[in-house]
């Protein structure tokens, strides 16, 4: 993988990231270039959100997220689960409002 630029393998992960969306699979793939990405960015673990904000936005300007991309997954996982958006809400302890905006896009 070490052919690849670093813009190569942000968008190969959003590929990726929308084929496992859809169909459920690729994870493994998804896990490797995660990796690569985590080594040559130095960091223990890569963020989708940091990764490509920093690609996107380079000066790191607008509103920063309030709640990790690991909430987010916890939130879609616990639907998935066929949680109520209110339970999910109660269980993360996050406002009602952040769980409907989470499912919505």
């Amino acid at each position: 993988m070490s052919t690849y630029d670093l813009a190569d393998l942000c968008n190969l992960l959003r590929l990726l990231d929308f084929y496992y969306e859809t169909h459920g699979v690729a994870s493994e793939l998804m896990d490797s270039i995660r990796c690569e990405l985590a080594n040559r960015l130095d960091k223990d673990t890569i963020n989708f959100d940091d990764i490509f904000h920093v690609l996107n936005n380079p000066r790191g300007a607008g509103r920063k997220s309030h709640y990790s991309n690991d909430v987010n997954c916890k939130i879609k996982e616990l639907r998935k689960k066929g949680y109520t958006l209110m339970r999910i809400a109660n269980e993360l302890e996050i406002p009602y409002s952040h769980v409907q905006r989470v499912l919505s896009t």
